[in-house]
């Protein structure tokens, strides 16, 4: 999945803060989504890339926050758990962790396979 969300360019195969995008996994109003690498903490994570500008006002930025969050104090499989809210190089984002299978043949994770 390639695609121009509002103007964004995909980012796949870039350093953004310290995730290594590896694939576009989904898309929308408020953004794209990316299955990325931590390189930090050599782990899995989903990106949310907010379209550019969109953390420009005060009131977005504290609804994002308070996503951010809520999701944060959550605990279970069938939510993401929010591990970020960042801006850098002019991206607002948001990370997420991630549950992958257990399959070493697999580099993407089971609930990003189409």
């Amino acid at each position: 999945m390639v695609s121009r969300v509002l103007g964004q360019e995909p980012l796949t195969g870039q350093l953004l803060s310290h995730y290594r995008i590896a694939e576009q996994i989904g898309e929308g109003g408020m953004g794209q989504i990316y299955f990325a690498r931590d390189e930090h903490l050599a782990r899995d994570v989903a990106i949310k890339v907010f379209p550019p500008g969109i953390l420009v006002d005060e009131t977005t930025r504290k609804r994002f926050r308070q996503e951010a969050l809520t999701l944060s104090q959550l605990n279970h499989p069938n939510i993401a758990t929010s591990l970020r809210l960042r801006h850098t190089r002019g991206r607002g984002f948001l990370s997420y962790g991630v549950h992958t299978r257990s399959d070493p043949q697999r580099k993407t994770p089971s609930w990003a396979a189409a």
